[in-house]
């Protein structure tokens, strides 16, 4: 065990501190020169009641999915009662399932193989450790989620495969388990195989008519959305486009003066200043992250909406975006 925790610590030094030491240069999320200090983490980071409930529902879509258009516990206790049900019923039944494996590896631990004895315990801790990033960062990331089901794929094994496992009525309980959990995991086939299937990138096709609509001298802001995203990424000119939201993760507030200033440049430049999206998210949208999380007020664009117009629509439905053009 000591062997094993010594690797891990030279590893994660050897890892991160050649990572740091390669990056510090250049980046720039890093505030000052702390490595243990990153700009924004006030926005991402933290444990609230919110994300303590998430963990529950990050755990049943990332088994089956039934929450596949999952946009929050109010949307999901809104919306139509069908995906509401499906979820609570699965999660009665992991639940309830989960403890069942707990009691039997506890009622039966004196006769667990010394490789299962070791195993189970190090499962548990891999298990909380692993949950720390899913609890303190984002329960519905789907990655973060990887190795938490790993060690619990763990454990459910040692319950189900174990030397009491012989009677009939446990084998077939252990079967039932097992092709249900399965049968969760192997749906997901139904959506992963045609998302990908190669279609054409969404929104290439709406930022190359952005492109056509910004000059040499103007500015961009965006927002996290496909379409400003790709232009950036492969239109923009260096300091020609503004990742609001990413500047308001970071500085908070503070970005809603940077963006004065860069505004006030361009038009001494003669430049036009366009917004794509970001103007038309309603205040509860905009407070949902960029208000709560990085603590820039909804007012704080209330002059730019009143002095902007709408100089094109891209796409339809729902995946409409608007831009605007300051006056």
């Amino acid at each position: 065990m000591s062997l094993l925790a010594g690797g891990g610590v030279a590893g994660a030094i050897a890892i991160y501190g050649a990572s740091y030491a390669f990056l510090r240069a250049r980046q720039t999320a890093l505030a000052g020169h702390n490595p243990l200090q990153i700009a924004g983490a006030h926005t991402w980071l933290g444990v609230n009641p919110g994300k303590l409930l998430n963990v529950p529902i990050g755990l049943v879509q990332n088994i089956f999915p039934v929450l596949r258009n999952f946009t929050g516990i109010r949307a999901l206790l809104r919306g139509p009662v069908f995906p509401l049900i499906s979820f609570l019923a699965i999660l009665a039944a992991l639940g309830g399932f989960f403890m069942l494996c707990a009691a039997e590896i506890w009622r039966h631990r004196k006769s667990l193989s010394p490789l299962e004895s070791a195993a189970v315990p190090a499962g548990i801790v891999g298990l909380a450790f692993t949950l720390i990033p899913v609890v303190v960062f984002s329960p519905n990331y789907d990655k973060l989620w990887l190795q938490p089901l790993a060690c619990i794929a763990l454990i459910v094994t040692i319950a189900l495969a174990g030397k009491w496992q012989r009677t009939y009525l446990r084998r077939g309980v252990r079967i039932t388990t097992a092709s249900f959990l399965l049968a969760g995991v192997f749906t997901n086939f139904l959506w992963a195989i045609p998302s990908h299937r190669v279609r054409g990138i969404y929104g290439m096709a709406q930022a190359r008519q952005l492109a056509s609509i910004v000059h040499k001298n103007d500015l961009m802001v965006g927002e996290w959305s496909p379409v400003p995203i790709i232009y950036q990424q492969l239109y923009a000119a260096n300091g020609q486009y503004i990742d609001f939201t990413g500047q308001a993760a970071q500085k908070g507030e503070d970005a809603v003066r940077d963006l004065n200033q860069a505004i006030c440049r361009t038009q001494q430049n003669d430049g036009h200043v366009y917004f794509v999206g970001l103007l038309d998210h309603s205040k509860a949208e905009w407070d949902g992250f960029l208000g709560s999380r990085c603590g820039v007020p909804y007012s704080a664009m209330n002059e730019y909406r009143s002095n902007s117009a709408v100089v094109a629509v891209l796409g339809a439905g729902a995946d409409k975006i608007v831009v605007r053009r300051l006056r």
